[in-house]
């Protein structure tokens, strides 16, 4: 028995040194989309890779705050596709294409091909980019995760993230709301500060219905949140006309319950014009 258990130790120990070993990568470069659009679009990529499999994020200045990335490492090169939950400026997606570049070269500028495409995937612009490759090992990264995590966000410093559990509806006034629909109900609280509700995992390739629910205060002196913002489009998981405008409202608490970061609240979603109004009451953790 005891040398089961040893062989054990050294397999989770192994594991253990494993996953501390997997490095992030990092692009950040500009590229231009048209005359239109005089500033460039200064971008980062942050990705993991596993198995020549690639995940991580996006972020610009002009497309989106954060968005998820999947793509693959080939002899040639990486290819990264980045998806937006909607289209924005037109653009429901962006391609961008690597040459290879060794592990070891941390600090390398190398170049970047990138394509913007529409919700069929019809190419829109066919850009290159000079970008800076850095290899970030995940001691520093979780230091950045953190920082980015810090300032602005008062006493709630460290509970960005995505955050699941429990999701229950409590009124459908109409019958016009159906989020529970989704096999997966996601919470976010971004590095922006912004709130966003996903109606699906939030890194799957394919296009994931979000809810834009605001953005938390500077500095908040409290973990409670009372966040509220209107939109005037459809929403999704509801059949209100969408040319109504909705009120977006959450409001709630999060807190540590022993080491794990948790939310609980309700969230609503109302019909200025009808006066109808959905419910539901949420109990997540940060995964």
């Amino acid at each position: 028995m005891k040398l089961k258990y040893s062989y054990l130790l050294i397999f989770l120990m192994g594991l253990s040194m494993q996953v501390l070993a997997q490095e992030q990568f990092q692009l950040k470069g500009s590229y231009k989309i048209d005359s239109s659009v005089k500033k460039p679009v200064k971008f980062t990529l942050v990705w993991n890779e596993e198995n020549n499999k690639i995940t991580g994020t996006y972020q610009d200045n002009y497309f989106t705050k954060s968005a998820g990335v999947t793509g693959e490492k080939k002899n040639l090169g990486r290819t990264f596709v980045v998806t937006f939950p909607e289209a924005t400026k037109g653009v429901k997606s962006i391609t961008l294409l690597s040459s290879q570049v060794e592990g070891s070269v941390s600090g390398t500028t190398i170049p970047v091909s990138v394509i913007t495409r529409d919700l069929p995937g019809n190419p829109l612009t066919i850009t290159e980019a000079s970008s800076q490759f850095v290899m970030v090992s995940p001691m520093l990264a979780q230091k950045q995760e953190e920082a980015l995590c810090r300032e602005g966000f008062g006493v709630l410093q460290g509970y960005c993230g995505v955050y699941e559990g429990l999701i229950t509806e409590e009124i459908d006034r109409g019958d016009q709301c159906n989020l529970l629909y989704a096999e997966a109900v996601r919470l976010e609280l971004n590095f922006m500060g912004d709130i966003n509700l996903y109606l699906g995992e939030v890194n799957e390739v394919v296009s994931i219905p979000i809810h834009r629910i605001g953005r938390i205060p500077s500095n908040p002196e409290t973990t409670n949140i009372d966040v509220l913002s209107r939109s005037c489009r459809p929403v999704s998981g509801t059949s209100f006309p969408g040319d109504n405008c909705k009120r977006l409202h959450l409001i709630g608490r999060f807190s540590t319950v022993d080491v794990t970061r948790h939310f609980a609240g309700v969230y609503s979603i109302t019909d200025e014009l009808t006066g109808n109004v959905c419910r539901y009451s949420l109990s997540m953790d940060l995964r």
